[in-house]
This record gives structure tokens, C-alpha cells and sequence, in this order.
């Protein structure tokens, strides 16, 4: 698998990390609306990394098996969520 990791330290990183994202979802032949919802959530992953931790990480890896897709995963050393049932609820 192709895999490309972005760090997240700075609002620029934020169009860095989409780049790829758009890069990888275009490689993997996903249609026009899967793309822009991977770019949309990459997008959104990291201003909260910026927003919460301050600096992260975001590995986007292109996929080839069992079938073509995009994996991304965020990373990052902030405080979490402190009740996470909490914030899953509905208007949480």
C-alpha cells in the first residue's frame, strides 16, 4: 500500500493533508462525491488536531486489497474526550 503521512502543526498543513487525500481517493477510483466526503473528513480531522492537541499526524494510504479504497488515520497526543458516550449521543 502507498501511504503518505502529514504533519499537522500549522493551518497550512490543513491544505497539505487534503492534497493528498484528494490525490489517494482519485487513485482508488472513488466517485466524485466518495472523494470529497474522504477530503471533507481529513479536512475536518485536522483543524481539530490544531484546534485540540496543537500538533498530530495524518496517515492517508491508498489501498489496493481486498479491494481499491483509502484508509486514513489521524494521530495525535491531546487530551481526548473526556466522556465519549456522551458526546456519541444524539445533541451531545
Amino acid at each position: 500500500d502507498d501511504v503518505t503521512r502529514t504533519s499537522v502543526t500549522a493551518g497550512r498543513d490543513i491544505a497539505t493533508a487534503r492534497r493528498v487525500a484528494r490525490r489517494c481517493a482519485r487513485q482508488a477510483g472513488l466517485s466524485a462525491p466518495d472523494r470529497t466526503a474522504v477530503v471533507a473528513a481529513v479536512s475536518e480531522v485536522a483543524r481539530n488536531i490544531l484546534r485540540f492537541a496543537d500538533i498530530g499526524e495524518i496517515e492517508v494510504a491508498l489501498l489496493t486489497a481486498p479491494r481499491p479504497g483509502v484508509r486514513v488515520t489521524a494521530r495525535d497526543a491531546g487530551p481526548g474526550i473526556p466522556d465519549v458516550r456522551r458526546a456519541c449521543a444524539h445533541g451531545g
